[in-house]
């Protein structure tokens, strides 16, 4: 079901998945506009799982990253705080732009860690809604700067979806600590 639609944006539910795709570049109003109708559309409808599409999406501006990662995302994250259905998983399509990117992969970590969501990066929209509608993943994200060959990446991205071994953390609130590997 179409919920917003704009020449830069086209936001819709689909089951269970609110989707937002970018079309191209958003100034500041504008891009706002469509991250306060996303708000609105997971908070009527209570959507579990998300799927943002960036492969259309262009730079986004640093007070409009800050606002998002700083302003958005908590706000969001506490109106949804009671609901019935949390969010759960959030699957990104990034954007071939870098400086996307780079603010999409800002932002996401601020929604990480304010919702405690799955996130995993894909490079089509097939494979994300894949992924979404799965009820038990077994899908780590790796980052481009994991040297480990266990963690073999896509060609065509920078991020990729492998399942291949469990990441546990020693200290949750410390990402410069040591990581455990178990094969499960």
């Amino acid at each position: 079901m179409n919920y917003f639609e704009k020449e830069y944006i086209h936001i819709k539910t689909e089951e269970s998945i609110a989707i937002m795709q970018w079309l191209g570049l958003a100034k500041t109003e504008a891009y706002r506009t469509g991250w306060e109708n996303f708000a609105k559309l997971i908070e009527e409808q209570n959507q579990p799982n998300w799927l943002l599409d960036f492969s259309g999406g262009k730079v986004i501006d640093i007070q409009d990253q800050k606002w998002t990662s700083e302003e958005w995302v908590p706000n969001t994250m506490d109106a949804l705080e009671g609901k019935e259905k949390r969010l759960q998983k959030v699957a990104v399509i990034l954007s071939s732009d870098i400086f996307n990117k780079v603010a999409v992969r800002v932002i996401m970590g601020s929604l990480e860690k304010k919702s405690g969501a799955e996130i995993a990066y894909f490079d089509d929209g097939d494979d994300a809604m894949e992924w979404l509608h799965t009820v038990e993943n077994k899908a780590f994200v790796t980052a481009p700067e994991t040297q480990n060959p266990e963690f073999a990446m896509s060609k065509n991205s920078d991020w990729t979806t492998k399942p291949v071994q469990e990441v546990t953390m020693n200290d949750e609130d410390d990402l410069t600590d040591d990581f455990e590997l178990s094969d499960e």
